[in-house]
């Protein structure tokens, strides 16, 4: 970057005559502009050339044989952009004669598990095969599942759009559940919008009660990655979040063991060492926004 006096890599190449094969920000593709890019430039900076001339050799590593196959960044990109698995079972459901009538009690034993299941963002294999058995046993059809979910979504808009002010964890939760639920279409802000205007007609009751009076006060919780949440302009650092939930009536630990109550994740997809000991020891996992607002923690 220096020997071509600075800019971004895609035009420096494209000023020197250099294609850039593959998408910007690819690290191979990256690698091979830079050094395409390096070698049209050296012969105009002989005082450069002969100081790498005379540096030694680096040897390129020796890197260990494994029979996994890699994840490229495009793969991840597909792969997040298709609905979950458990969706398609759930939504091809038909209607079972065999099977007792779905009541409201259905569609809202339904939803109790579906909330549990969605604490930590994420559904598993064991998850959905557990939404899956209870649509089974209480006789519910895609069509029923399609409108829990699409329910489901519209009571956490209500609860986003009901202090008038939409933050960005709020914003980024709601995206991630509309696509584990299927329900990116109608667009989010229509959803968020629907819920502002029934807010806005419904009358004004009492506050809401803080959520500190939860059930998570006297859990044993315990922290995993890098908090992305705020509170009060202030970033949530490890030390804060310990600090939040302690005065919320909650007692933190270092570790996950089999006592632990609750892990905390700031990311769904984490598989840090902490994430993978409890779903081993079968200890709850909550997603960061989820547990500021069980807390009544106002976060952005």
């Amino acid at each position: 970057m220096q020997l071509a006096g600075g800019g971004k890599l895609t035009e420096c190449c494209c000023d020197h005559g250099i294609t850039f094969e593959g998408e910007a920000h690819d690290a191979l593709a990256d690698a091979r502009a830079a050094a395409r890019l390096l070698a049209s430039l050296l012969p105009d900076h002989p005082d450069t050339l002969q100081k790498l001339s005379e540096l030694t050799a680096i040897p390129w590593p020796e890197l260990p044989r494994t029979t996994k196959q890699t994840l490229t960044r495009n793969e991840s990109r597909r792969r997040q952009a298709e609905p979950p698995t458990f969706l398609q079972r759930l939504l091809e459901r038909k209607r079972d004669n065999a099977a007792p009538v779905a009541t409201d009690g259905a569609a809202m034993a339904y939803g109790a598990l579906l909330d549990r299941v969605l604490e930590d963002r994420r559904v598993d294999d064991c998850e959905g095969d557990a939404l899956l058995e209870t649509a089974t046993r209480w006789g519910l059809s895609g069509d029923q599942i399609h409108l829990a979910h699409r329910d489901y979504l519209n009571q956490l808009a209500l609860a986003a759009v009901a202090d008038g002010i939409i933050t960005d964890a709020e914003r980024r939760d709601l995206k991630l559940v509309a696509r584990l639920l299927g329900r990116e279409q109608p667009n989010l802000d229509e959803i968020l919008n629907e819920a502002a205007a029934k807010v806005a007609k419904t009358p004004l009751g009492p506050p809401p009660v803080k959520a500190t009076e939860t059930s998570l006060a006297g859990m044993r919780v315990c922290f995993t990655g890098e908090m992305l949440c705020s509170h009060n302009g202030r970033m949530i650092s490890r030390e804060y979040a310990e600090e939040l939930a302690i005065k919320a009536g909650l007692s933190v630990a270092e570790s996950v063991t089999k006592k632990l109550d609750l892990l905390v994740v700031a990311d769904p997809q984490t598989q840090s060492g902490k994430a993978k000991k409890a779903q081993q020891y079968g200890v709850r996992i909550m997603h960061e926004p989820v547990f500021w607002k069980a807390l009544g923690v106002e976060v952005s």
